[in-house]
């Protein structure tokens, strides 16, 4: 499938005095496609849209795009909706200088039945509710037929409940109309859920591109496991490696996992393992800990276990499950579901 979206090595520092805010950003987009960027605040996320929708020139690198400039919209953080224009009004705003007032009425309509407004059309954003209003800064994004869709963490003012709602709602329709989007949001869990692929940024750089499934399970580094989750981080010693697996030894003994193209080399890794992945146990052999600190998340929980007199370790359980600090408990590490990660 032909991209709808090339953005080729992109450089840019805003005075060209301080470290560069991008650094050799690049990646590919096609139809229907959804990418989420995730990472810290100032990072230069909102810097890259504004690039590719043409608010800003790179330094260096191009951005190519498959359409017409008029044929990528915006969807702010701050409501972009006039308050003294009825809902239709701002709709069709969306289409001004593009399509003729007849059309970009007739499209407003049929935007105001895909997002559910209807009797909504003659209200202010004032007499709507916040997932209404939400609504329509979709529906006036999308009024002008777009390739292309840039969402500048367009849910930060929504409460968990109606986002979960607006979000479940709005981005099938984005994939039903063949439009492609790129979605900058600070809840990971969030940019997971509606991700085709996801990008890491930090630091400037792209720290890591792929699907979400590979970006938890499988990320490139320290900073993307620990970005994108609790984890435990074990330094371990390469012992022996054979074939397609390796050898490892920590404090807590030896370990067997899966090498990697990396690992050519290396005397020290890190053991990588997510806290649902970490089981507990009654067996004689398995680690012994007693429970420092709890945090209960509603359908699950994370225990603080401090193993081995020092060493805190972290293992998410069911929210139902009864614990208690100071309360001695037993695990062992699944080093199938582990990972190595570069010290």
């Amino acid at each position: 499938m032909t991209n709808i979206l090339s953005v080729k090595n992109i450089c840019h520092n805003f005075d060209h005095k301080s470290l560069a805010q991008l650094i050799d950003i690049s990646f590919d987009l096609k139809k229907a496609e959804v990418l989420s960027i995730i990472g810290p605040s100032g990072t230069g996320k909102t810097t890259l849209l504004n690039i590719i929708r043409e608010v800003l020139n790179p330094d260096k690198g191009e951005v190519v795009f498959a359409g017409k400039s008029n044929e990528i919209s915006y969807v702010p953080q701050i409501s972009s909706l006039d308050e003294s224009k009825t809902v239709i009004e701002n709709i069709m705003a969306g289409a001004k200088g593009i399509l003729d007032d007849d059309v970009a009425r007739d499209r407003a309509r049929d935007m105001i039945e895909i997002f559910a407004l209807e009797y909504k059309d003659a209200k202010l954003p004032s007499d709507l509710s916040a997932g209404q209003r939400q609504r329509v800064e979709f529906a006036k994004a999308m009024v002008r037929s777009p390739k292309l869709i840039l969402l500048d963490e367009p849910f930060s003012n929504l409460d968990e409940f109606l986002k979960d709602d607006v979000i479940s709602e709005v981005f099938p329709i984005f994939k039903e109309n063949g439009i492609a989007v790129i979605f900058v949001s600070h809840n990971i869990e969030e940019a997971f859920s509606v991700s085709d692929k996801t990008m890491v940024l930090a630091h400037g750089k792209v720290q890591q591109l792929d699907n979400p499934f590979n970006i938890y399970e499988r990320p490139s580094n320290v900073f993307v496991a620990r970005f994108t989750g609790k984890i435990n981080l074990l330094a371990s010693n390469v012992i022996e490696v054979s074939g397609d697996k390796v050898k490892l030894k920590n404090i807590f003994g030896e370990f067997h996992a899966a090498t990697t193209l990396w690992l050519e080399g290396k005397k020290f890794v890190y053991l990588a393992i997510r806290p649902e992945e970490v089981a507990l146990s009654n067996d004689e052999h398995s680690i012994a800990g007693k429970i420092k600190r709890i945090e209960y998340r509603g359908s699950t929980q994370l225990l603080y276990v401090q193993a081995l007199d020092k060493n805190k370790f972290l293992i998410t359980r069911p929210g139902r499950e009864k614990f208690q600090i100071d309360q001695r408990v037993r695990f062992v590490i699944n080093s199938e579901s582990s990972f190595l990660l570069p010290i």
